[in-house]
């Protein structure tokens, strides 16, 4: 949520530290592994749910803005009409080496996270619902409608009659473990089905992350480094 707040606050006009907002995001995306499709969880409880969810939604601002800088350049005629998001191709349109790789992982990562929305084991997450299943089914939200991808719709109807189990008599939610506030976790599942509504400021972050940006370089080299 602190990085959600940082890239929030940058779409609606203030000054954010681009380096610290980078560095945010890569710590939530070094959770899933792009070589097995499996996530690391050991910083999240133990549960694959919650470390999930905050690296597709820090991947999906990235992704989008990948997707759209090739779809610019088709447009443009720059690029084949079947021509895919890749490192080669966003550096053929004149993205900086560093950021074009981190451009294309997350494209990359959140094409594999997005397949992964139908494994009930990972959705079931610490095996009944906590605030922290509600905002992870959130984040998962505002990553669908941000990369516009056609499963939000397919998404939306799993999480309406998923969450309409755990409703209460009076219309709301509450926490049976950890984070057991009604208003907390009724927001979260409002703001889950409802992500949509907030799709311009959604996409103003993925506009924002397609902008030439060397907070990127610096992040990615000293991360080589280490």
């Amino acid at each position: 949520m602190a990085t959600n707040s940082l890239e929030l606050a940058q779409a609606a006009g203030k000054k954010v530290d681009k380096e610290r907002l980078a560095k945010a995001r890569h710590a939530l995306k070094s959770n899933f592994k792009r070589d097995t499709g499996d996530v690391d969880a050991k910083a999240r409880a133990g549960v694959k749910l919650y470390a999930f969810g905050a690296a597709q939604r820090s991947n999906a601002a990235e992704a989008r803005a990948a997707n759209d800088l090739i779809a610019e350049a088709k447009r443009e005629g720059k690029l084949a009409e079947d021509a895919e998001v890749t490192v080669d191709n966003l550096r053929g349109i004149g993205v900086e080496r560093s950021k074009a790789e981190t451009l294309a992982e997350a494209d990359q990562d959140v094409k594999r996270q997005n397949e992964q929305l139908n494994d009930e084991e990972m959705l079931r997450g610490f095996g009944n619902n906590g605030g922290e299943e509600y905002l992870s089914y959130m984040l998962s939200s505002e990553s669908l409608v941000i990369t516009s991808g056609e499963g939000w719709a397919k998404w939306r109807d799993k999480m309406h009659k998923r969450l309409a189990k755990s409703q209460q008599n009076d219309g709301s939610w509450t926490g049976h473990h950890c984070i057991t506030s009604s208003v907390f976790c009724a927001a979260a599942v409002a703001q889950c089905i409802t992500a949509d509504h907030d799709g311009e400021i959604l996409l103003k972050i993925a506009r924002q992350a397609a902008e030439k940006d060397e907070a990127i370089v610096a992040v990615n080299t000293t991360n080589k480094a280490n």
